[in-house]
């Protein structure tokens, strides 16, 4: 079996399920339950806090306010660094599922107990993929301000440059209807930084994409070798990862779906729909369906998914003449 061989794949995965010792449906349920009930409460505490510091008006509660504020902070930043590592659990769990090896709901934490190689993994990574934003970003107005496109910017621009040059200003000055133009002088520019950010980062994606699976593999994987193997082992088969994600479309169709009853507090104005109730209650509500539609979705399809990905991972060390080492727990203790 090869990667390309994306009906083999499912196959293998839908056939691994069915001989899990532990539910994966329960596993799936706990992993997504876990991360919906840590984001509603984070938003809860988040809301609480903000309530809070609405109340402290004037010199005397300014000292209040910022530690409140600071506090809001940490806590939103603490839940966004938390999510890789518990994300990197449910990947462990399926892997194991794949290899017929028993998998339970303490593999859910693996994240947490390999937690300064997926710390560096995630860092690298996402230095990687912001240099190629700061390359697009300077490729892409570059190509802007060549075009036709810019127009609209330098005739708002020239005058001010002007201006500023007759009188020996140090500094612009802009007024809020200016500044508004300008953004949207600037608006056709956001296609070409998106499409030279996809053409750019789309491949390395799907060539450091095993890297989460490889740091998994024992104490000895770091976040370096992880992402070089990841290289290694990708090479001429990134399309059939490609492939093989847009085999399962309609899955993420569905979670788009998901996305847009999250926010349809937001969108209902847009689409000229009066909701009956306030704004923070409509938050909430539209989020309890969102996270009870989601686990329903993740119930019924993400165990087969994280399979087959997990299949696909092994198949990829297979071609590549890797030894594929049966994961102790141990190994993360």
């Amino acid at each position: 079996m090869t990667i390309h061989d994306r009906k083999g794949i499912k196959q293998t995965a839908a056939s691994r399920l069915s001989e899990a010792a532990f539910d994966p449906r329960i596993l799936i349920l706990i992993h997504t339950g876990v991360s919906m009930g840590v984001t509603l409460l984070i938003t809860a505490i988040n809301y609480i806090l903000q309530q809070q510091i609405g109340g402290t008006g004037g010199l005397s509660g300014i000292g209040l306010r910022s530690i409140l504020a600071t506090a809001q902070s940490a806590l939103q930043l603490a839940g966004m660094l938390a999510l890789p590592f518990w994300e990197i659990g449910i990947l462990y769990a399926f892997l194991k599922i794949a290899r017929r090896q028993s998998a339970a709901p303490s593999d859910l934490t693996m994240g947490f107990r390999r937690f300064g190689p997926v710390l560096r993994l995630n860092l690298l990574r996402s230095a990687v993929f912001f240099a190629i934003m700061m390359f697009c970003v300077n490729i892409g107005s570059g190509i802007f301000m060549i075009t036709p496109l810019s127009k609209p910017l330098l005739e708002i621009l020239l005058p001010l440059l002007e201006s500023a040059a007759d009188t020996n200003a140090t500094s612009l000055s802009i007024d809020d209807a200016t500044l508004t133009a300008l953004v949207h002088s600037l608006a056709p520019m956001i296609p070409i930084l998106l499409v030279l950010f996809l053409l750019l980062a789309a491949p390395l994606y799907y060539r450091l994409r095993m890297a989460d699976y490889l740091i998994m593999e024992g104490k000895k994987t770091g976040a370096l070798a992880a992402l070089v193997t990841s290289w290694r082992i990708t090479k001429g088969r990134a399309m059939g990862l490609f492939r093989l994600d847009l085999s399962f479309w309609w899955f993420y169709a569905l979670q788009v779906l998901t996305l847009f009853v999250c926010y349809f507090d937001l969108l209902a104005p847009a689409l000229g729909i009066s909701l009956p109730f306030s704004a923070d209650i409509a938050s909430l509500v539209f989020y309890v369906l969102y996270a009870a539609l989601t686990m329903l979705l993740y119930r019924q399809w993400g165990s087969y998914l994280h399979t087959a990905y997990a299949v696909a991972y092994d198949t990829l060390r297979y071609q590549a003449a890797m030894p594929s080492p049966i994961i102790q727990d141990n190994e993360a203790e």
